[in-house]
């Protein structure tokens, strides 16, 4: 009766930790390199985890001090839906742009991205660049 009683138990007991795993495995979709480039210095480059269905936006939101453009583009520290259904960043971190003069370009595995932040999802492997670029410049 003994053995039954540990043999059900370390059943149990492996049945939860298989859950509890599969639960862990589920969230975690992956790993994106983040990098924040300003002129030819580079400024921050991080390795992040990211989950299933996780945007950029809620990645860089969640690990990062973002400065965001309120209505009239001028910065604000509440992030709202501006531009294409996104939020347009101005700040990360200690790096600012303008709007006016500077912006990021978002370059994703070395493409130049059409869509805003809150509408890219993540893929395993994936580098982000956040490039400080002139607007009207080369």
């Amino acid at each position: 009766m003994k053995k039954l009683v540990v043999t059900l138990f370390i059943l149990g007991l492996a049945l939860v930790s298989y859950f509890v795993l599969q639960i862990n495995q589920d969230t975690e979709a992956g790993q994106v390199r983040i990098l924040v480039q300003d002129g030819d210095e580079v400024v921050l480059d991080d390795t992040l985890s990211f989950e299933a269905d996780e945007s950029l936006y809620d990645l860089m939101n969640r690990e990062y001090d973002l400065v965001c453009a309120n209505a009239s583009y001028q910065a604000s520290d509440e992030c709202k839906d501006l531009l294409f259904g996104s939020p347009v960043i101005l700040g990360i971190e200690d790096v600012m742009t303008d709007w006016n003069n500077r912006y990021f370009a978002i370059y994703i595995n070395d493409e130049y991205s059409t869509l805003g932040v809150n509408n890219l999802i993540l893929e395993d492997g994936d580098v982000v660049r956040f490039e400080v670029s002139t607007v009207g410049g080369d």
